[in-house]
Parts: C-alpha cells; sequence; structure tokens
C-alpha cells in the first residue's frame, strides 16, 4: 500500500483545518492592526534615530551595544541596515517579527490548552494596547527577537529537546535579558505531565541542570 493510500484519520484533517483557520485569523489582526499604523503614518522616535543614524554614519551599531547585548546588536545592524531611514520599510521589517511572535506563541500555547482556547488568548493578546512598543517601534526589533527565540526554546522543551532549546534560550537571553527568568523556571518545569499534548521523551535532572 502507497503511503497516498494510507486512511486519513478525522482527528489530523479536523486539526490541520483548525491550525489553519486560526493562523488566518491571526495573521488578519496582526495585519489589521498594521494597517491602523500605516495609514496614521509611520515615523521615527527616540532610539529609531540613534540606531538609524548609526548605520547611516558610521555603517554598523555601536560598541556599547555589541559589549552588553550582542543579539541586539545583530538585529538592530540588520534591521536598520535594511531599514536605513525609511520608517516604513522598518516598520514592515517590525511586522513580520512581531507576526512571527505570535504565531510561535499560538503554537506554544496549543502544545498546553485546547486549539479553541490557544486562538483566543492569542488573539486577545494581538488586541490588547497594553504593548503597543513591539508592535511599532522599530527599536524594540532585539525584544521582539528575543521573544522569538525564547519561545522557540520553550516549544522545543516542550518536545523534550533540550540541547537545541537551551541554544536558542541561550540566544534569546543574549538578544534581551528580560527573557532570563521565564526561561529559567522554564527549565523546571517543561516539560511535564501536565501538558495536553505529551512532550514524548523527558528530560533528566542533570540536563536541566545544563539548560
Amino acid at each position: 500500500m502507497c503511503s497516498s493510500d494510507l486512511p486519513i484519520s478525522p482527528s489530523t484533517t479536523t486539526g490541520a483545518a483548525s491550525w489553519r483557520t486560526a493562523v488566518l485569523v491571526l495573521v488578519g489582526l496582526v495585519l489589521a492592526r498594521a494597517a491602523v499604523y500605516v495609514a496614521l503614518g509611520p515615523g521615527f522616535v527616540s532610539d529609531d534615530w540613534s540606531l538609524a543614524g548609526a548605520m547611516h554614519l558610521d555603517g554598523h551599531q555601536g560598541r556599547f551595544i555589541l559589549d552588553s547585548r550582542p543579539g541586539s546588536w545583530l538585529v538592530f545592524t540588520t534591521v536598520y541596515g535594511i531599514g536605513r531611514m525609511h520608517p516604513v520599510v522598518v516598520f514592515l521589517l517590525v511586522t513580520a517579527l512581531y507576526l512571527g511572535v505570535v504565531l510561535l506563541l499560538h503554537g506554544l500555547l496549543r502544545r498546553f490548552v485546547l486549539p479553541t482556547t490557544a486562538l483566543a488568548v492569542t488573539a486577545v493578546w494581538v488586541l490588547l494596547p497594553t504593548h503597543t512598543t513591539i508592535t511599532v517601534w522599530g527599536a524594540t526589533t532585539n525584544s521582539l527577537v528575543g521573544m522569538t527565540l525564547a519561545l522557540v526554546g520553550l516549544l522545543l522543551l516542550s518536545h523534550g529537546r533540550w540541547v537545541p532549546a537551551t541554544v536558542a534560550m541561550a540566544a534569546s537571553v543574549l538578544s534581551y535579558e528580560l527573557s532570563t527568568p521565564i526561561l529559567l523556571l522554564a527549565t523546571l518545569v517543561v516539560p511535564g505531565s501536565w501538558q495536553r499534548v505529551p512532550a514524548g521523551r523527558q528530560v533528566a535532572r542533570l540536563a536541566r541542570a545544563v539548560a
């Protein structure tokens, strides 16, 4: 029997459909929110001027950023190297990174709660006005990348893959240090028997200590 002849489980089909629907909803919400800001007119504020100016005048970011947050230095060099002095281009990069965070958050939540709950929580978070800076401000792209790496690390850890998870989580901290507390906690409690979707492999205490 060919693999194409194998019967497809109804639950698998339903799960794939619900995943696609959730992704479409979240992409729509993020793009709608971005469209409002584009209509208002993106511009540079505060740190944008120093970061964009450093790329415009020196071709690189300051050494102090490299010494304190090497991940941030790489992010800012890339974002403002591409966007230069064009606020709309920088905003498009912010939106792309933010969308990645939203989809990863949704994917992580589905490991622990029902798909409908995961979608509801993520959608409400997108619409809340409590995190406007990471949805519009180029100077927060380092935190967006830090969040992306943290979520990737948590997803990997929820599958029991602690080695690549540790690498991703360490890279997250080097981009934005405020991810440290939740990632330290995660190494203690993820994966766990309380997950809605089992990890498939366990992480030993020594491995958790290393992580």
